[in-house]
């Protein structure tokens, strides 16, 4: 077996282009990602395909509230992919923390991750229960 040099892959993430990692993976459905403009000062928001000024508590807000009822769709509606609900995760995720940033979370908001957990539990029994007849149905 020939041994092979090990790659850096940190090096590689922090310099290249993400056009130019986007076509190394060849004909995989990837897509532009959430992320932050060069400067810090707006944020696109994959999950709802717009861009926003980081400080724009209105358009943040609105992005805050939205998330979970899209993410309650998106779980009841998982078939064979769950990227969708990941997706809004992530957003939901940064929206949180931005506004954090700005001291303009709703009270007592402790915890993102608390709130999506209980997204989660309140869809997943039932959609568990579906899939499991629709199975044996199928079966």
């Amino acid at each position: 077996m020939s041994s092979t040099k090990k790659f850096d892959w940190d090096s590689y993430w922090q310099n290249a282009p993400y056009g130019k990692v986007l076509a190394g993976v060849g004909g995989a459905r990837l897509t532009v990602p959430t992320m932050f403009s060069p400067d810090g000062q707006q944020i696109y928001l994959k999950s709802f395909d717009i861009a926003m000024k980081v400080d724009d508590v209105q358009l943040l807000s609105w992005a805050f509230e939205e998330i979970p009822q899209r993410l309650k769709m998106a779980i009841a509606g998982i078939r064979h992919s769950s990227e969708e609900a990941h997706l809004l995760e992530i957003d939901y995720m940064i929206v949180w923390s931005l506004l954090d940033n700005l001291n303009e979370l709703p009270a007592d908001y402790e915890y993102p991750e608390l709130y999506l957990e209980q997204i989660w539990n309140e869809i997943r029994p039932n959609r568990l229960t579906e899939l499991a007849i629709s199975d044996k149905k199928s079966l």
